[in-house]
């Protein structure tokens, strides 16, 4: 039977009443600052009390270089709620779930190295398809941000990119410290997220930050190729910490990471479901990550592993550690090809209860 809890939480997400947004207020310029640019469309929604849109309209943005945005310094900090920011994706794209976006935010050589893109601390704001690079602070930051979502983004990675020779960037793709509901992944509006070429992690999850859902992304890979893709993250694909709880990891796609594809730490009661980490469902293409597939580690307890296809990873398939990391459910999971081996306990993990050693497979016997 299929875990409720993804569907309890994709209610709990979306009975948020829409706003009606206002006339929207329409970027024309890729400068930097100054009338008609990102910076002053926000400056003048977070003065704007009450829901706002932000669209694009700079001239020959969707076929040249138009839409290249250079950032010297970080966006404003988005503070009042109810913001609709929508950039906009090539025509006729060869990967039709992921298509690029054609607005480009790049952080130059004067963007602080603490610093992110977007820093969103409010509620209800909904970005969508632009991308987002050489911030090497991080791409989106939420801090006690509550019903947002971000759909349709290429962060850390850029038209044309191969992996071949771009630097890792500082700090998390996308952190969320004490947030809730937010939704990162395809909706109505957009398609799902391609998250690859951070210093940091692909999702953090920080703070008892709950009820959140990751759904349907690309994470360390390109949707255009993930078998030689060789960047990724340098931390975890997602790694939820201390006090995580409630949140639901679905339908990914994880791979090349240097420590886990996903990371469980002192994080209790979430759910890791139906995602390939390492490999597809099939086995064929490998997009190993250095780590572990899936390490719960720190006291995490009673997280649910289900379903994924977790294969070619360079440690187990699935690390359980530490005397007080119990109650995790592992279950029908397919797990292959790991360098390590499959489901490994250390540490007086599962209250030292060691998974069984499966000596021989005859037909349907099991010994």
């Amino acid at each position: 039977m299929r875990n409720n809890h993804f569907w309890l939480m994709l209610g709990a997400l979306f009975v948020i009443p829409f706003f009606s947004y206002a006339q929207p207020k329409i970027v024309t310029s890729n400068q930097d600052a100054g009338p008609g640019t990102l910076r002053q469309a926000i400056i003048d929604a977070n003065q704007n009390p009450g829901p706002d849109t932000i669209l694009f309209a700079i001239p020959g943005q969707e076929n040249s270089e138009a839409g290249f945005i250079s950032l010297s310094s970080p966006l404003p900090i988005i503070i009042d709620p109810g913001l609709y920011l929508a950039g906009g994706v090539s025509e006729g794209a060869d990967t039709i779930s992921f298509p690029l976006p054609y607005i480009v935010l790049a952080a130059n050589e004067l963007f602080p190295e603490s610093a992110s893109v977007f820093d969103i601390r409010t509620e209800e704001v909904h970005i969508r398809d632009v991308m987002i690079f050489n911030a090497p602070g991080g791409g989106i930051t939420f801090a006690d941000a509550h019903s947002c979502s971000i759909s349709g983004c290429y962060i850390g990675l850029q038209q044309g990119d191969d992996g071949a020779d771009r630097a890792l960037e500082g700090g998390d793709a996308i952190q969320l410290s004490s947030s809730t509901q937010i939704f990162i992944g395809p909706t109505e509006d957009a398609g799902g997220n391609v998250i690859s070429g951070y210093g940091g992690h692909g999702v953090a999850m920080l703070d008892s930050s709950a009820w959140n859902v990751v759904l349907g992304n690309f994470i360390g890979l390109s949707p255009r190729e993930t078998k030689n893709f060789r960047d990724g993250n340098v931390g975890a694909g997602i790694s939820l910490g201390k006090g995580c709880h409630h949140n639901e990891i679905f339908d990914n796609h994880i791979g090349h990471h240097r420590v886990a594809g996903i990371l469980i730490s002192d994080a209790n009661d979430n759910a890791i479901f139906h995602n390939s980490i390492g490999t597809r469902f099939d086995f064929v293409d490998s997009f190993p990550n250095l780590g572990h597939g899936v390490s719960i580690v720190d006291g995490s307890i009673s997280n649910q592993i289900i379903e994924n296809a977790i294969g070619y990873n360079e440690g187990y398939g699935i690390l359980c550690s530490g005397v007080s990391t119990s109650g995790n459910l592992y279950s029908r999971n397919s797990i292959s090809r790991n360098i390590m081996g499959g489901i490994h306990l250390e540490a007086g993990a599962n209250q030292g209860i060691m998974a069984p050693i499966i000596d021989r497979l005859q037909g349907s016997t099991i010994s």
